[in-house]
């Protein structure tokens, strides 16, 4: 019957998930007397329809998978970081994680995992470029696909899903529009011209019209958020087209 399938398929769901829990369990245990990089292959094939289907199941979903928990706990050591050099998937799949119908729980450990790559696990102080970190890979990984971040983190302004950035939101620490914000400007300085398609200079075009205006006085961001956009600004600007740059100046 239809409620026998049903329960033998939340079973499968339960089971697949705790194996997923406890993966992550073990490598981050082990991570530092262990090397994981033999065992790539075989588990980035086991985990390859999962990994596929991970964007999918995070639609409108108020707790993140234990997937994407396995996937950022990759990110969260420099050894572990490696893995992840191994398969493009994983990467897109959690990218694509940030999408304007995510929730913010969600977003939050796509986030983690993406801060974890520019920091090398965490070793790399905040304010250092990561490419002038000799042996530093992570950040190597978010500029090869930096272009759908971008386009991602476009996605979710431009909808409107990220919380209003007006000082009466909640804390830095715990608002999640104001951490996209920091982390996009951080990964816009990976950008790079000469790499920059046409589809992709639309989207930065997007972007910067959707930008300029958290600089109005009407919007009443506050210095941390002017400061980020700012930023991000100052490196997109270049790489769009000049009429598009200009009518900015006009605006």
């Amino acid at each position: 019957t239809n409620a026998n399938v049903l329960a033998w398929q939340q079973r499968v769901s339960a089971i697949r998930s705790l194996c997923f829990r406890r993966i992550s369990d073990l490598v981050l245990k082990f991570t530092s007397s262990y090397d994981f990089l033999p065992c790539a292959t075989r588990l980035w094939t086991s985990l390859e329809q999962a990994i596929q289907k991970l964007p999918g199941t995070v639609v409108n979903a108020e707790k993140p998978p234990s997937l994407l928990y396995l996937l950022e706990s990759f990110s969260s050591h420099s050894s572990l970081i490696r893995l992840l050099h191994q398969t493009d998937d994983a990467m897109v799949a959690v990218f694509k994680c940030i999408s304007k119908s995510s929730r913010h729980q969600v977003v939050t450990v796509a986030l983690s995992f993406i801060e974890n790559l520019l920091t090398e696990g965490g070793t790399i102080e905040e304010g250092i470029l990561p490419s002038s970190v000799e042996g530093a890979v992570g950040w190597q990984l978010v500029q090869r696909h930096v272009h759908l971040l971008v386009r991602q983190f476009t996605e979710r302004l431009e909808s409107g899903a990220p919380e209003s950035l007006q000082k009466t939101d909640a804390r830095k620490e715990t608002n999640v529009a104001q951490r996209e914000l920091d982390i996009l400007c951080r990964v816009s300085e990976l950008l790079v011209a000469d790499q920059t398609e046409d589809e992709d200079v639309s989207v930065l075009e997007n972007l910067s019209s959707l930008l300029i205006p958290f600089l109005n006085f009407e919007r009443k961001a506050d210095e941390f958020n002017q400061r980020n956009v700012l930023g991000i600004l100052e490196r997109i600007i270049p790489r769009i087209r000049h009429e598009a740059a200009m009518s900015h100046l006009q605006s």
